[in-house]
Order: structure tokens, then C-alpha cells, then sequence
């Protein structure tokens, strides 16, 4: 995805296999997020209701895979945060691709954890 919008990933902290890489990485050191708030969401990528106000190639070619990249990602963090014992809130939805349509009942879903955490 960086790539495509003419970024380079070494910008952000080197060459693959530099260890800030992995310094940088929060799946590899959960505790330091124990007692924050955490929520997570992703989809698997297939278009589902919340995905209708934007029919079409894109979200297909476009918001699909990247829906499933973030998942694959997402899911990963959940499973280092369970391992580490560190709590947090995960909703996987059943369908969605990347549009604003799942990020909007992402954004409202997570107000139970963001908005207790901000003292809201």
C-alpha cells in the first residue's frame, strides 16, 4: 500500500530485517500496552452491508484486499495480546471491505472502550 501511493517502507525504519522493525513492532512487546484501552476491528474483506453506500470495481479491487491485509494484521495483534494476557475489546465483523461505510460502525463501535477511556 505504501508502495503504491509512491512511499517507500524503508523510510520507516530501514531495511527489512533492521531491528527497529521489530522495535517498532507492538506485537512483540504487548505488556507495554497493559491498562490502555484497546479496541480492535477488521473484516475479512468480502463486501457486506455496511459496505453498500459504495458499490462497484473499488471496492472490490481496492478496499477487499486491503480489508483482508488489515485483518490478517489485526488478527495477528489479537493473538499476541491474548498470549500476553493483556486485555482488550476485538470485533471481527463477518463481511467488509475497506470503505468508509465498515469504518463507520467501526468508529461507532469502538466508542465503549474509546469513550470511557477519554473520560467521555
Amino acid at each position: 500500500m505504501v508502495a503504491r501511493g509512491g512511499g517507500n517502507v524503508h523510510n520507516a525504519w530501514g531495511a527489512p530485517g533492521d531491528p527497529a522493525w521489530l522495535a517498532n513492532d507492538p506485537s512483540h512487546d504487548v505488556e507495554r500496552l497493559r491498562d490502555t484501552a484497546l479496541y480492535l476491528a477488521s473484516a475479512p474483506g468480502n463486501p457486506g452491508p455496511d459496505d453498500a453506500a459504495e458499490p462497484g470495481s473499488a471496492t472490490l479491487a481496492i478496499g477487499a484486499p486491503t480489508e483482508l491485509a488489515a485483518d490478517l494484521g489485526t488478527r495477528h495483534m489479537a493473538a499476541a495480546l491474548r498470549v500476553g494476557g493483556v486485555p482488550f475489546t476485538y470485533d471481527r465483523y463477518a463481511s467488509g471491505a475497506h470503505t468508509f461505510g465498515l469504518f463507520s460502525r467501526e468508529l461507532r463501535d469502538s466508542w465503549r472502550v474509546v469513550g470511557p477511556a477519554l473520560g467521555a
